[in-house]
């Protein structure tokens, strides 16, 4: 029913760091070129949520506008919304760590 989408694996490593697995499927992409298996995967799971961690990038970007474009009925929940001023969730992450290291 909802599915947990990273762009890559170290976004990954660093959400179960953080948070431990997620309640839902998790999809690694490793690279934007999967977007087209994973949409296929999405609609034959019937996938009606999803939490995409992807990079704050044109190629990001563009990962988006193709969920959005070919899974229109699906909620998508943008979570490079979260880092706005951070490459990714992992050096989002990095960066905290580096704050705390310094204090």
């Amino acid at each position: 029913d909802s599915a947990t989408v990273f762009e890559g694996f170290f976004d990954y490593l660093t959400y179960l760091t953080l948070w431990g697995r997620p309640m839902s499927q998790v999809i690694v992409l490793n690279s934007v070129g999967m977007q087209e298996h994973a949409v296929e995967y999405l609609q034959r799971n019937q996938v009606r949520r999803i939490d995409l961690f992807r990079d704050n990038d044109s190629a990001g970007s563009g990962l988006l506008k193709f969920f959005k474009e070919q899974l229109p009925a699906v909620t998508l929940i943008d979570r490079a919304a979260d880092y706005p001023d951070h490459k990714d969730l992992n050096e989002w992450h990095v960066s905290k760590l580096k704050l705390r290291l310094r204090a």
